[in-house]
């Protein structure tokens, strides 16, 4: 009965620092994830743009919308030094494309270098867009994988310096990008023809025209103040009223990230908690073992105490027997922790399993020695009064006891 007590108690001590190793692992799994995601994004992004108004303001009605301008971009760029990076965009949104004999429809926008500062862009073969494109609006485009094989179908290596018709104006291609991002996003950035903004105004008959502002702040800088200034800014120079929230909305990223850090933090002290959980029944199953080892090891006690031994060597034996309890449980909950975190990340490369949420599931070794060496501890000191009372035992009293 003893062992089987043992054994058990051993085993919540397992479970314990594996659960606490398992699940730390995998909280940060999906931190690594989500911030991975957001971390390939220039930090303090924000997206501006103009909607319905709202509110009547100096006799124009509500229901009407905006035009953004590229001056709208000057002015930002000149009232604004806290902005590091401004890219403007048009949407020509989904337009037929011709390649040959090969067609598709695609997303059509117009970008500026800035762009590639701010978003997650990898150019698999060629170059972006350079300011020389947009000064001289160079009839030039960008394109995603995607569009590349679906174009250049069978021969994706001619794309760069080819030529595809957009809306009959033909571009030659200069580049082809791949995108990091996962998902609907990363799609449609692979699926995409991106041209000068300058280019796409002029050609397509949107001039100065501008759909929305890509924005980063210097990462020191506050951007929930600087979006709420420019969105006031916008909102006065197309006479939209100040308190039309709707008239010039925006998306602040670096919210979302703040969001989700708190989230991750909250995961994080829920898991310690649930992990704490499990050590303090551990230890707890600790004192009531070694106090009911003591009880059953009475006579055995009173004749080393009989034969000479000291109650300093008693309580070290009682206290080495916890010790060693707790250590090799809590050796063999790491072992099992880290291993099938090993496990399911080797699982997750092996089967190329794609998510947006989770990736790299790793193990805090700091927080492992630390869990470790306060278990052991905690063992320690869970030890010490069974340990006191079996150093107390008279040995006279013990050698009676049937």
């Amino acid at each position: 009965m003893h062992k089987l007590r043992t054994a058990l108690t051993a085993f919540v001590l397992i479970i314990g620092i594996f659960s606490l190793i398992f699940l730390f692992g995998m909280g940060r799994g999906l931190s690594n994830g989500s911030m991975e995601v957001f971390g390939k994004f220039a930090k303090n992004t924000m997206f501006v743009w103009a909607q319905r108004t709202t509110i009547a303001h100096k006799g124009l009605p509500t229901g009407r919308i905006a035009s953004l301008t590229t001056q709208d971009a000057e002015a930002i760029r000149q009232n604004f030094p806290e902005v590091e990076y401004m890219s403007p965009r048009i949407q020509l949104g989904a337009t037929q494309v011709i390649a040959g004999d090969n067609n598709g429809s695609f997303e059509v926008r117009g970008e500026t270098p800035d762009l590639q500062h701010i978003l997650p862009i990898e150019m698999e073969e060629g170059r972006y867009i350079n300011q020389s494109d947009i000064k001289e609006r160079r009839k030039v485009c960008v394109i995603g994988v995607e569009a590349r094989d679906i174009l250049f179908k069978g021969n994706p290596e001619e794309a760069i310096g080819a030529y595809i018709k957009v809306r009959g104006v033909f571009f030659q291609v200069i580049g082809v990008q791949a995108s990091v991002q996962t998902g609907d996003n990363g799609r449609n950035d692979d699926m995409a023809v991106i041209m000068p903004l300058s280019t796409g105004q002029v050609v397509f008959n949107q001039i100065d025209r501008v759909h929305y502002f890509t924005i980063a702040c210097y990462d020191e800088i506050n951007s929930n103040e600087v979006e709420a200034r420019i969105k006031r800014m916008l909102r006065d120079r197309h006479d939209i009223h100040p308190n039309d929230r709707m008239g010039i909305n925006s998306f602040n990223l670096s919210n979302q990230v703040k969001k989700f850090t708190g989230l991750f933090a909250a995961i994080d002290g829920f898991i310690l908690f649930v992990g704490l959980g499990f050590i303090i029944a551990g230890i707890a199953g600790i004192v009531n073992i070694m106090l009911i080892v003591v009880k059953e090891r009475t006579r055995e006690i009173g004749i080393r105490k009989s034969i000479g031994a000291t109650s300093g060597s008693i309580m070290r034996m009682i206290l080495i027997e916890s010790i060693i309890i707790t250590t090799i449980s809590t050796y063999i909950g790491m072992v099992l922790g880290v291993a099938t975190l090993a496990l399911f990340d080797y699982i997750i490369r092996t089967f190329e399993v794609e998510s947006i949420f989770f990736s790299n599931p790793e193990v805090n070794f700091r927080l492992v020695f630390i869990a470790m060496f306060l278990m052991i501890t905690f063992g320690a000191l869970a030890g010490a009064l069974p340990a006191y009372r079996a150093a107390q035992i008279n040995p006279v009293e013990a050698l009676a006891d049937e």
